[in-house]
């Protein structure tokens, strides 16, 4: 399996028999260049704009965009409520993260979670191995919040999200990464453009920080 960043909270997973499209951005809300990708499944993690860009998704693909239990091919997805906000959902709502299986491996994809998880919600994702985090700290947690969150789910490798970049132009400025990186006490790995994962080559004791480059 293939983890492609396609910056903000947008990711590609390429498995052996899908490819998995998460949270597409507008370009012209986020200011990021964003290409057309082949999709056999469409997450879309809420109705924001820079979450939801449906037109980046092209061929015949399956959307799921909410709460549930779901397997198109070899890809079981598991749809969790979480609140967009830190109060009780009063003000954005809620949003959903995804528990992906796929390979034999377990991907939590964070979306745009504002709040540390109870006991509940870690249980219900007990046993993943890939984190996908925000940790830019506006309209999400920070980097302190996502440290706390890593720390609740103790995965094996560690991608942080929505974060401040050069050519993101969102309305509210985002922390940098490395504020996240100084926090967590990892030591970051720059993978080759994509992440390359099996369930072999997953770290068995230490934990390993990936970031990724954007790739369109």
């Amino acid at each position: 399996m293939k983890i492609r960043y396609l910056g903000h909270s947008c990711f590609l997973l390429k498995t052996k028999s899908a490819n998995v499209l998460i949270d597409p951005y507008d370009p012209k809300v986020t200011g990021l260049k964003l290409s057309p990708q082949q999709a056999d499944v469409l997450l879309i993690s809420h109705e924001h704009a820079d979450h939801n860009y449906r037109t980046a998704a092209k061929g015949e693909y399956f959307e799921i965009n909410g709460p549930g239990e779901y397997q198109v091919k070899d890809v079981v997805v598991v749809g969790i409520p979480v609140k967009h906000d830190t109060k009780d959902g009063a003000e954005r709502g809620f949003v959903t993260m995804y528990l992906i299986r796929v390979e034999g491996v377990k991907i939590l994809f964070c979306a745009d979670l504002e709040h540390g998880l109870d006991s509940e919600t870690v249980d219900a994702v007990n046993g993943v191995d890939i984190l996908l985090v925000p940790v830019g700290g506006v309209y999400t947690i920070d980097a302190k919040g996502a440290v706390e969150v890593v720390k609740a789910i103790d995965p094996r490798i560690i991608i942080p999200m929505h974060y401040q970049t050069q050519d993101l132009k969102l309305s509210q400025k985002l922390a940098s990464v490395e504020d996240f990186v100084k926090l967590v006490n990892l030591k970051p790995e720059e993978e080759g453009g994509e992440l390359n994962i099996d369930k072999s080559k997953l770290p068995e004791e230490a934990q390993k920080l990936v970031i990724l480059p954007k790739m369109n």
